[in-house]
């Protein structure tokens, strides 16, 4: 390295000659062979270890600021990745039911759904803790109601279907909801779709059809049936699956068109709204439990025996931890979230929600017994490709597949227009 100006060496070394020789009396040997060691040796002294530069306030906050962004990623992929396994998980769990018996699959959608509100709730807690001191501003959580609803009915369609097909289908499938919001937004709310909205529409329609015939060329290979039938009887089923999982998306799209209609203009924070849907919905959902344990299905069993999803999960622990992992999944992803979205951008936000889908597949065939097929990647691409294109996370090359900035106003002015109309009633 750099030796530095010479000067700093020669001064000490003649003011201290003395003291030179009486070191160099103290170790002949050194001095005979290096008489220069001595006096470097000297000059040099104890060592102290290079003194890193300060960093500046704002450089301090600055890393403070990425390594907080860091923890909410690993934290919002890991809580994302875990709402889909331990679901799954849960459903295949074997447990002994209220007539005792040979254990069985928890199969029990409607009961699992409960979970999810639970973790909802939880919210409230979070938003309760973090808001700020002294805030008495009232909400009407009424508004919540109509889009707990739907949410009732996306998730129990979408946990019935996850019952006929895997964990890394219904996570991919998923992402049809944009195709459904971007429809939805343009009948109801009446927004304006530009060239690149209807380019990601496109890719997001040929990412879920390659998915799905995907899923269905796997199918038999999954189902581990020793004859023909056996592979037709779970191909049949997956397509049952993966088709439900993309009607539960469409109510959804609907829940999403509502709560932008409704709520959005009555400016609630993110977690009050979620934790208030979590209270609506899981009394929705009690409602629907009562009436579907009267209601007669296959076999004479219940649609959703409630009675025997309890004694499921009170002869088993594991299923219990898992569904009490859900919820806590469910928590900590909408509270980290909510966090994210306000400072992140869409392209950031993207990449996050294509990693969760990642890990879901990635512990799919390491630990779920899933089956890869290299069609799965093509969907997946495609799928994400529309989200980013939808959100504008990326960008065509073409500019006349976007509006001008004056266009753009114009939608935001129109925007928040609907936004005030939609508050005063």
């Amino acid at each position: 390295g750099d030796a530095g100006p010479p000067v700093s060496l020669e001064m000490p070394l003649l003011a201290s000659k003395k003291d030179n020789a009486t070191s160099a009396a103290a170790h002949p040997i050194s001095a005979h062979h290096n008489p220069s060691a001595v006096t470097v040796s000297h000059l040099a002294g104890p060592y102290r270890a290079p003194v890193p530069p300060s960093l500046s306030e704002v450089e301090i906050q600055e890393l403070r600021k990425q390594t907080r962004q860091c923890m909410l990623a690993v934290g919002m992929f890991l809580s994302g990745t875990a709402n889909t396994i331990t679901i799954k998980a849960a459903m295949s769990t074997l447990a002994v039911g209220r007539d005792g018996g040979d254990p069985r699959p928890f199969d029990h959608p409607f009961v699992v759904a409960g979970f999810m509100f639970v973790g909802e709730i939880s919210c409230l807690l979070v938003h309760y803790m973090t808001r700020a001191r002294g805030c008495r501003k009232r909400y009407n959580t009424n508004v919540c109601a109509l889009p707990a609803m739907f949410d009732i009915s996306a998730t129990c369609i979408m946990y019935v279907g996850l019952t006929m097909t895997t964990a890394t289908t219904m996570q991919m499938m998923r992402g049809t909801v944009v195709f459904f919001t971007g429809l939805f937004s343009a009948l109801f709310l009446k927004r304006r779709l530009w060239p690149f909205h209807w380019c990601a529409l496109f890719s997001v329609c040929v990412g879920a059809a390659v998915v799905g015939y995907a899923s269905l060329l796997v199918a038999p290979a999954e189902a581990g049936g020793a004859s023909p039938a056996d592979g037709e009887h779970g191909l049949w089923q997956r397509l049952r699956g993966d088709a439900l999982v993309v009607v539960s998306q469409l109510f959804v799209a609907t829940q999403m068109c509502i709560e932008e209609r409704f709520v959005t203009g009555h400016d609630m924070p993110a977690l009050l709204t979620v934790g208030c849907e979590g209270l609506w919905g899981l009394f929705g959902l009690f409602v629907l439990l009562a009436v579907l344990q009267h209601t007669p299905g296959a076999h004479g069993h219940p649609v959703e025996d409630t009675i025997d999803a309890l004694a499921q999960i009170h002869n088993s622990p594991r299923v219990l931890a898992f569904l009490v992992a859900n919820a806590c999944s469910i928590a900590v992803f909408n509270a980290i979230g909510v966090t994210i979205t306000k400072t992140a951008s869409a392209a950031y936000r993207m990449v996050l929600d294509s990693m969760r889908t990642i890990g879901v597949w990635a512990f799919g065939l390491a630990f779920a017994g899933e089956s890869f097929h290299p069609l799965q990647l093509v969907g997946f691409a495609f799928l994400a490709l529309g989200a980013m294109l939808y959100n504008e996370a990326v960008a065509l090359p073409c500019s006349a597949a976007y509006p001008s900035e004056r266009q753009r106003e114009e939608d935001k002015a129109r925007l928040a227009e609907r936004r005030l109309v939609s508050a005063s009633r």
